[in-house]
């Protein structure tokens, strides 16, 4: 700040002129910062909910958002939703990952009050004299600005403690992006099992229908007992209600997958969803426990936010001790004194006779001591859930390529019953009976299978490294909220 040096006194007749209301007026009109006024945002529970009910996939804001992945806009919507298109739905229309950007907005407003400067104190004395002898003004009337000097050191600690929460605030919206991703990967395997296995029941509902079929005709041949007809039509029965429970339990999946995107029913209208990212699982994960590690060590959100915050958590135990120094105020100022111009330099600063600021440097190693307890039992959790999911994966992938092995064995014995019904050295029941057993078996695979890919999901969670798309969320989340290059974008709505 440049030094303070009076320009010019001004006459005696002028400093009898000066008045209260004219000085304020001149300074305020010389104040350019530029003010904000208040706007009202009230919220409306009956707007918002309108607003939630009539968000839909055909927003022109999503399809825009969509095309920069090389989803085609024209002929909207896709014919079929694969799981990247998906999960963009989810990071554009959740309202979950609208608190973590806004709490990103605060810390990059925090870091703007950080980085300021105190503003100067304008003192304005005034007094009036009793004496009013020859032509003395009785009014003393003067400018004496408190100019503040904080100390480099200090006001640098408190805007580097600002952006490492800022930087922490930033990496909570890509944990926030990948607990939706994860949530909606929950409800999108969900999806996928309960069609699935809708489709193996209704093709041993098909099979067993034929089963019963054939064994009334033989017992109208006489060729078998009403018992064993009567145990069949039972499990057919009792088949057909596990069917229509399975096609509830279809139809409330898609709904919780709807629901995951941050839409109504009404809101996604298409239902031709693709499942082809589990073609090659689960033996996509080929990664080494000690890849796996350096993975998680790297790349978890978790354990980058940790750092982060203990950054934050430096550089404010370093503003405390700088605390301990005090800022220099000085106070130039010009007084009209009836008639005498007086220059006065006065300055001032904080005697640390009571104390010298120990307590909150105490609170502040103490908060740097939790924060490093903290990391080290963060990292310990991860590195042992890292262990425990990794082995319960590949003990499922393991059963898996047993139980295969036992399925391809069932599969030669079928084509072997097909094969004898097709010469005519068996019947059609016993040829209907191995492929009901077959299908059976091979719904109890898919189910194997499906256990190894949540196993593969839960140490995908772990590692937060992406298998089963390679959609850089990182990316996805500047395209939307374009916060790389300004903390205060507007959300799209």
């Amino acid at each position: 700040m440049d030094k303070f040096t009076p320009q010019s006194v001004p006459s005696r007749s002028l400093a009898r002129r000066v008045s209260l209301p004219a000085i304020l007026f001149l300074i305020s009109m010389g104040t350019g910062c530029a003010r904000v006024k208040y706007q009202p945002e009230p919220l409306e529970t009956e707007a918002v909910a309108s607003r939630v009910l009539s968000r839909n996939i055909n927003e022109p804001g999503f399809k825009q958002f969509a095309g920069q992945y090389g989803y085609r806009i024209t002929g909207w919507p896709p014919a079929k939703w694969d799981f990247t298109l998906l999960t963009l739905a989810a990071l554009y229309f959740n309202p979950d990952l609208r608190v973590a950007y806004a709490e990103y907005q605060l810390r990059g407003a925090e870091e703007v009050t950080a980085g300021q400067r105190q503003n100067p104190v304008l003192n304005i004395p005034f007094e009036h004299h009793s004496d009013r002898s020859g032509d003395k003004s009785p009014w003393l009337a003067g400018l004496v600005p408190d100019l503040i000097f904080e100390r480099k050191a200090k006001r640098e600690a408190r805007l580097n403690r600002a952006k490492a929460l800022k930087e922490a605030a930033r990496i909570n919206m890509e944990t926030e992006s990948w607990t939706l991703r994860n949530q909606m990967l929950d409800k999108y395997i969900d999806y996928y099992s309960a069609l699935k296995n809708r489709s193996f029941l209704r093709r041993e509902h098909e099979l067993l229908q034929q089963s019963v079929d054939l064994l009334e005709q033989r017992y109208e041949a006489g060729q078998v007992s009403s018992f064993e007809v009567s145990l069949a039509r039972l499990e057919l029965q009792q088949l057909g209600l596990e069917l229509a429970t399975q096609s509830a339990t279809v139809a409330d999946a898609l709904a919780a997958l709807v629901n995951s995107l941050g839409l109504t029913a009404q809101g996604f209208d298409s239902k031709d969803i693709s499942f082809s990212i589990f073609d090659d699982l689960p033996g996509k994960f080929k990664l080494s426990e000690p890849d796996t590690r350096e993975l998680a060590l790297r790349n978890h959100l978790a354990i980058r936010q940790a750092l982060s915050e203990y950054r934050a958590m430096e550089e404010g135990l370093k503003y405390e001790i700088e605390k301990q120094y005090p800022d220099i105020r000085l106070s130039p100022g010009l007084i009209f004194d009836q008639g005498d111009k007086i220059w006065a330099l006065g300055s001032a600063w904080v005697l640390p006779l009571f104390h010298n600021n120990e307590g909150p440097v105490a609170e502040a190693l103490a908060r740097r001591k939790i924060k490093q307890a903290e990391f080290l039992s963060l990292q310990t959790n991860l590195l042992n859930d890292i262990n425990r999911y990794r082995s319960q994966f590949l003990t499922m992938v393991r059963v898996f390529d047993d139980s295969r092995k036992l399925i391809e064995k069932l599969e030669k014995q079928n084509q072997i019953v097909v094969l004898q019904y097709e010469q005519g050295h068996s019947d059609r029941l016993d040829k209907v009976r191995s492929e009901l057993e077959l299908t059976r078996a091979k719904q109890t695979l898919f189910n194997i299978r499906m256990k190894a890919i949540r196993a593969m999901q839960k140490l995908e969670n772990a590692v937060q490294h992406p298998v089963f798309d390679d959609l850089n969320l990182e990316g996805a989340l500047s395209n939307l909220f374009d916060w790389r290059d300004s903390g205060l974008a507007e959300l799209p709505q």
